[in-house]
């Protein structure tokens, strides 16, 4: 099939080999996004391959970043639910939120975990402070990502509270997301490493830990 051809394909060539399993979940969500985006907006992209390329690829790039362990992992912002659930995929054994406020949204994540068998999924209705308020006690996540989420000194906040001593928060960003975090407070927290994205001239995945 031409979507599992040019998935595997661009997938090869950042260095992440899918299992067949994988290429089918993967066409999976990818029918599901396209029937779902004609009734809701998910996202702007039309043509396959630039499907395939920024919301996939992207997203497994960042699961090189993450190990396959039993930790708590919370994404903000999830809206269609990359990179989270192309990331899950490839890292089963994490435990994942999924924080996302727009209900509409909500319903098409929870259809797209069920339709792929994801374990251990949470989706969380309501706001990242919603979300902070509802924890039972101060959480602590070994990941945190976030893409195409703006607030990024309320993100940076949830991960000075929120963050395990060992863990990384992983944000996709733009030139100007790079700027903005240099201007920011980030008391106990620094930047590990930027890493131009594979698949854009001016995209980053910037993580962040404690220090």
């Amino acid at each position: 099939m031409r979507f599992q051809g040019t998935l595997r394909e661009k997938a090869k060539g950042i260095g992440v080999e899918l299992s067949e399993e994988v290429l089918q979940q993967a066409e999976t969500y990818y029918r599901l996004l396209i029937q779902w985006n004609r009734k809701i907006n998910l996202t702007s992209l039309r043509k396959l391959e630039e499907v395939i390329i920024y919301h996939f690829v992207e997203s497994f790039f960042a699961a090189l970043h993450m190990t396959d362990s039993p930790s708590l992992w919370a994404d903000v912002g999830s809206g269609a639910g990359f990179p989270a659930l192309p990331i899950k995929m490839l890292r089963r054994r994490l435990k994942l939120y999924l924080i996302e406020p727009h209900q509409k949204k909500v319903h098409f994540l929870k259809e797209v975990v069920r339709r792929l068998g994801l374990p251990e999924v949470w989706t969380m209705a309501m706001t990242l402070q919603e979300f902070q308020r509802c924890l039972p006690y101060p959480e602590r996540f070994r990941y945190i990502t976030s893409r195409a989420w703006g607030a990024l000194p309320q993100l940076i906040g949830f991960c000075r509270q929120s963050l395990e001593p060992e863990g990384r928060m992983l944000l996709f960003v733009g030139e100007k997301g790079c700027h903005e975090l240099t201007r920011l407070e980030m008391e106990g927290l620094m930047v590990e490493r930027r890493t131009s994205l594979p698949t854009r001239e001016m995209g980053f995945l910037v993580e962040i830990r404690r220090g």
